[in-house]
């Protein structure tokens, strides 16, 4: 598995947003998007990703 992150351009109300990637090898069968609360870390769905990627996603 593959982990990377960046950011997008700041947005007009000075948020900069972060996206966070899991992939595997090869050709997934679907993208997943999972947009979290505010009072939640995206990496709190790291095991998550981990299960998708093991699955093919």
């Amino acid at each position: 598995m593959h982990y990377s992150h960046t950011t997008l351009a700041t947005t007009p109300t000075d948020q900069t947003p972060f996206i966070h990637q899991w992939t595997g090898e090869g050709e997934p069968r679907a993208v997943l998007v999972i947009a979290h609360g505010m009072g939640e870390h995206a990496l709190r769905y790291a095991p998550l990703a981990q299960a998708m990627v093991d699955a093919g996603f």
